[in-house]
């Protein structure tokens, strides 16, 4: 049969020959005919609308009326009088009526009556006097009045009241109801007291059993030799599920076009299953995905129910049993799951593999504040380590008020409260103990004045001078008292002190954790891993009452975590307010208001600090598009309804253009403002004047049209396509060019600022640049998913591209990656720059909105040297830094990042720099082999020459005033300030990398060297060499002396840093941890922590017993030096990727930091104090 096909989603015609016949058919026809009330309440695409047409046709030839109402046509934003008077209508139009009746005359008539009434006495008085046949009312979309309101149960009411009214009026047998619908009878009636749903037949919807589906093997006969084995194949895989069945058969019938064999297995997980967001077209899986998902009270529950089902369906464990909890019903509702010999089973085989496990983690996980704690609680086999203590679990408990949890959430948190109170209880058991010393110590106390005063009382009796020794013995016991009340006070005091250790180091833990926590986080929740930090920063500040340094401490990681996140972070604020997928964003030219488009069918537009200004309704359908106009008054929107509508900026309406033929995926703007272009599902772009008048069609597009961009002058329109192709059109119409070379759908065009460049990007995960006549200049590889959105930035240097993997990428025009934003917990939907290029805003099927920085701020970065920067230095007072590059310059700067002067005129490349003790001098050292000498107002002072090969290092002594140089040439120079050499001192076998004196508190002046040969050198300032250190496995190239000039480390090829004994030369320990050659190393001022840099493209700090504190990442090339502050508050690197990073350790300036950087995201949510 070359002409059956399968048909995918909507209603099926009443010929067509893939329509299966089920129990339900006979059914529903025999209940209607004889009169029965009936409900076909089931989840969707199981095939309620065609069983209800064919039904229809069925009735009617047997003499029955027949009317049905789509309660989605009427609506939900209505009154309940437009409500009732709409249902009449319909039938008014249904039964042919209009002639009879006049309802508007009708209506004022009996307007003072309820609209329930009204609709009673038209059917009671009209309909059934006017038609006298039997009736049939087939009421669709019954779930709709869900979403009305108004309540309903009056309705329901009155559907009782006529099936009662049979006992009184035979004309009444005559009219019976049938509701279709996604709910159940519970979700439809509010009070079932006055009104119970207990009334009619239950019709059992059920997918197909193979014997009723052989019609639909047929469409294999003549391809295949076994084509009813395909079909069982087919139904083991779909379980029946009458959707799926059709679009296997499908994709079956389209597979053996090319092949006379079909692997069905293969098929399903490539066409159904792979990327499966991607490819549910029509949709269905993502249908199921947002039921579970879009109650988040009940949400967890579901998802632990089906989880727990799913965990039976892959393995031998008791099935769930069925019941009428609501958890349940809605899960059924969803279609995900069925009921099978009173068990819930999981649908079929397809739901299983795209639902699965990792699937409901994720999802959980989304759910959860706690996520984290209780994925290492179950993966840990219960530790109660990690289970919830203080302010933590209270939160918890807080979220948890009002929502159905699952089985694990309810477990984990009853566990984490019964350790609470156990740990309470040991508290009490601690302080009773304390308590019962205290009262043994009084008891002996006492009993030692009974015994004083009973001796006292017997010397009464006995000479005097006996008394003078009764006297002495009270004293003596008195004594006795004060040292037994002494050690009561002290023991009281110990055990004080030992509860507030304890208080602490729990606290401490916690602190530990939770900014640890905040890193793990900061992966894929930035603002959210930035508020963990913050908040355990604020705690550990409660703690850190005295000036301690870094390592001093009681927890480490909120500092490190806030500093690196403070560093790194990107993400600026959430939009949060659409109730489905936000399908696109747009910023207003004046960069003060975003409107985004979602697939709830509204239009938001926020302030640009993410606060909701005003909701725009009016579509019936998703919104695809929304766009600007380039004087910022207009706003256009496409949608699913196949409409463009015309907006003010204050969310009035315009207008509304029709004329597609399907959902209309993109709007824009000429650059004139004057023209309108959209593009469709119809395979059609459309130009229209702002009034609605239509222009001009274009339809060269075989397939629907996913994008449209107009160039810069606006005298040419891109529009990108399903077939894989951009077009490029003259505005009347006619082709100017054609791009291809992508192998799957076009999601987006833009055009470059310049006009002279177009980006498209594609479901083959690529984005690919072009010229104007079809050259392709680039193709950028790198994302995971399908590409689903491209925009130039503003100055045109830069590409940003969103995927289904998630992410937004930030791209130079070769191709370089320069940023990957993640965060999204849905695929990445429309991308848009602010007018300025700082901020990019993306929008995602998680329904948010987020803002990004496209450069993170919250860190100094000193920004603008034109090459690498090779060294960086604080002056002696912290008030100045200096950086050495290789494009010749050195720039001082103060800490804020502003630029004090320039040291140019000498072309040389510039390798180090180092100021004098006093601050007043400045010595570099550049590849031509000469030292300079400069003032800090900019001036050369002195140029030392004498080395033959670049110099890689100066020093000044500690008293400044020798000046020591190392080169290439192996040689290191000691000079006198004047210029005049002292001496040379020779031994390395190799190139000098690194010097440094011993600092003013030691006695005598040390130098020490490190050189690529791998060994370390001491020597007199006279040039007498001291010792030599060995052990490095490669060159060394960076050393320096502690503070107090007892230790030295040293930095090497090998990947680790170095502390050796001053006095013997010895091995202190080994620092490992770098995955790169360590350039650098440097004391803090106080000696309780060295810092490394590394061509891993990252600082760490270390304490001296070579624990590692933290790893600071930010660079996005190797660190070349590193430096602290006099104060130690702060870290300097310099690196190849141009920039100096001036890092704080400071716990307040860091809160502040992280307090600017919130504030947008806390403009419409819960306020963090700082201090």
């Amino acid at each position: 049969m070359t002409d059956y096909s399968y048909q995918i989603g909507g209603t099926l015609k009443l010929d067509d020959p893939c329509y299966v016949k089920r129990q339900a058919d006979s059914q529903l026809y025999k209940s209607l005919l004889a009169g029965k009330f009936c409900y076909v309440l089931n989840s969707r695409q199981m095939g309620k609308s065609s069983l209800r047409i064919r039904t229809t046709e069925k009735l009617k030839k047997e003499g029955v009326a027949c009317a049905d109402i789509d309660l989605q046509e009427i609506g939900a934003n209505v009154t309940q009088a437009e409500w009732y008077g709409s249902i009449i209508d319909t039938l008014i139009n249904r039964f042919r009526l209009e002639e009879k009746f006049d309802l508007e005359t009708w209506w004022d008539a009996n307007s003072p009556m309820s609209p329930v009434w009204l609709l009673s006495k038209f059917i009671g008085e009209v309909l059934l006097e006017c038609i006298r046949q039997p009736l049939v009312i087939f009421i669709d979309e019954i779930d709709y009045v869900l979403s009305l309101s108004f309540s309903v149960d009056d309705f329901f009411g009155l559907i009782r009241y006529f099936y009662n009214k049979r006992a009184d009026n035979a004309a009444y047998d005559r009219l019976a109801f049938a509701l279709f619908g996604v709910a159940t009878p519970g979700d439809l009636i509010k009070d079932t007291g006055r009104t119970p749903f207990n009334i009619g037949t239950a019709i059992e919807l059920n997918g197909f059993e193979f014997e009723e589906a052989l019609i639909l093997a047929e469409g294999f006969k003549g391809k295949i030799e076994n084509p009813e084995q395909v079909l069982k194949e087919i139904l083991f895989w779909t379980g029946g599920q009458p959707f799926l069945t059709q679009k296997l058969c499908k994709l079956c019938l389209v597979e053996l076009e090319s092949k006379n064999y079909i692997n069905v297995s293969k098929l399903v997980e490539s066409k159904i299953i792979d990327n499966w967001e991607a490819q549910d077209e029509p949709m269905h899986l993502r249908t199921i995905r947002d039921r579970l998902l879009r109650n988040e009270k009940t949400a967890g529950r579901i998802l632990g129910i089906y989880q727990q089902i799913l965990t039976n369906f892959n393995s031998s464990f008791k099935n769930v049993t069925a019941d009428s909890s609501d958890e349940q019903k809605k899960l059924r509702l969803s279609g995900l799951v069925v009921k099978k010999n009173g068990s819930l089973l999981v649908y079929n085989p397809i739901y299983a593999a795209v639902f699965n496990q990792d699937w409901i983690n994720k999802k959980l996980d989304k759910l959860r504040p706690y996520s984290e704690a209780i994925k290492a609680w179950l993966d840990a086999n219960y530790d109660s380590s990690w289970l919830l203590r203080g302010k933590a679990l209270e939160e918890a408990l807080a979220w948890k008020t009002g929502k159905s949890l699952s089985v694990d959430d309810d477990q984990f948190l009853t566990a984490s409260q019964e350790l609470e109170k156990r740990e309470v209880e040991r508290d009490l058991a601690a302080q009773k103990q304390a308590n019962q010393i205290l009262a043994e110590a009084k008891l002996r106390a006492d009993e030692e004045i009974r015994a004083a005063k009973e001796q006292l009382a017997k010397l009464d009796r006995e000479t005097k001078a006996k008394i003078t020794k009764a006297k002495q013995q009270l004293e003596e016991a008195r004594d006795e008292q004060a040292k037994a009340q002494q050690m009561a006070d002290r023991a009281r005091s110990e055990l004080a002190k030992a509860e507030q250790t304890r208080k602490t180091a729990l606290l401490a833990t916690r602190l530990e954790q939770a900014g640890a926590n905040a890193l793990r986080q900061f992966e894929f929740r930035q603002i959210e891993a930035l508020v963990l930090a913050m908040e355990a920063a604020l705690e550990l500040k409660k703690l850190v009452k005295n000036h301690l340094s870094l390592p001093e401490y009681p927890a480490i990681s909120p500092v490190c975590s806030l500093l690196i996140i403070l560093a790194n972070l990107h993400e600026h604020n959430q939009l949060e307010g659409h109730q489905g997928i936000v399908t696109s964003v747009s910023y207003s030219p004046d960069g003060k208001t975003i409107a985004s488009g979602s697939e709830d069918g509204k239009i938001l537009l926020w302030r640009k600090n993410g606060t909701l200004l005003t909701t725009l309704s009016g579509h019936t359908g998703e919104v695809n598009s929304v766009v600007f106009s380039p004087d910022g008054k207009i706003i256009a929107s496409g949608s699913l309804d196949h409409t463009v509508r015309l907006w003010k900026r204050d969310g009035s309406w315009l207008t509304t253009l029709m004329g597609h033929g399907g959902k209309v995926n993109s709007v824009v703007f000429s650059p004139d403002g004057k023209i309108i272009a959209s593009g469709s599902e119809d395979g059609t772009v459309k130009l229209w004047e702002l009034d609605g008048t239509l222009i001009t069609t274009f339809t060269e597009h075989r397939w629907g049209i996913s994008s449209l961009g107009f160039s810069p002058k606006g005298e040419i329109l891109a529009s990108g396509g399903w077939e894989g192709t951009v077009t490029l059109w003259k505005l009347d119409g006619s082709l100017r060019a054609t791009l291809i070379g992508h192998h799957r759908e076009i999601s987006s065009v833009a055009f470059s600022p310049t006009g002279e460049a177009i980006a498209s990007g594609s479901f083959d995960n690529t984005v690919k640049l072009w010229k104007l006549d079809g050259t392709l200049i680039n193709t950028f590889t790198g994302h995971s998913g399908e590409v689903t959105c491209v925009v130039f930035s503003p100055d045109g240097q830069n590409i940003a591209s969103g995927s289904f993997d998630s992410t937004v990428k930030l791209w130079q025009l070769d191709g370089t990656l320069i940023n990957t934003f993640t965060g999204h917990s849905g695929w990445v939907t429309s991308l848009a720059y602010s007018p300025n290029g700082k901020i990019i805003a993306s929008a995602s099927e998680d329904k948010t909105i987020k803002l990004w920085k496209c450069n993170s701020t919250m860190i100094t970065t000193l920004k603008g040297h034109s090459s690498w920067v090779e060294s960086v230095a604080y002056s002696p007072d912290g008030k100045m830094i200096a950086s050495g590059s290789i494009d010749s310059n050195i720039k001082l700067w103060q800490p804020n990042g502003k630029v004090i002067a320039i040291l140019k005129g000498y072309n040389a490349l510039v390798s180090s720099v180092v100021f004098s003790p006093d601050g007043k001098i400045i010595a570099s050292g550049s590849d031509d082999g000469h030292v300079l000498l400069w003032n800090t107002n900019g001036n050369l002072k002195k140029t030392l020459v004498g080395h033959l090969s670049w110099v890689s290092s100066v020093s000044f002594s500690a008293d400044g005033k020798i000046i020591a140089s190392g080169s290439e040439d192996g040689t290191i120079l000691l000079w006198q300030q004047d210029g005049t050499l002292i001496t040379t001192l020779k031994g390395h076998q190799g190139s000098i990398r690194s010097l440094a004196f011993t600092p003013q508190s030691c006695f005598k002046s040390t130098l020490v060297s490190g050189s690529e040969d791998g060994t370390v050198k001491l020597w007199q300032s006279d040039g007498t060499l001291i010792t030599t250190l060995t052990g490095h496995r490669g060159g060394v190239n960076s050393v320096v002396f502690s503070p107090n000039g007892n230790v030295i480390a040293s930095g090497s090829y090998d990947r680790t840093v170095k502390l050796w004994k001053k006095n013997d030369g010895s091995l202190i320990t080994t620092l490992t941890g770098h995955g790169g050659i360590v350039t650098s190393v440097a004391f803090s001022p106080d000696g309780q922590m060295i810092a490394s840099g590394s061509v891993d493209r990252t600082v760490k700090l270390w304490k001296p017993d070579g624990t590692e504190i933290t790893t600071l990442t930010g660079h996005s090339d190797r660190v070349t030096c590193v430096a602290f502050s006099p104060s130690g508050e702060a870290i300097a690197s310099s690196s190849w990727d141009g920039t100096v990073i001036l890092w704080s350790l400071n716990l307040d300036d860091l809160l502040e930091k992280g307090s600017v950087a919130l504030k947008d995201y806390f403009m419409t949510r819960h306020s963090l104090v700082v201090g």
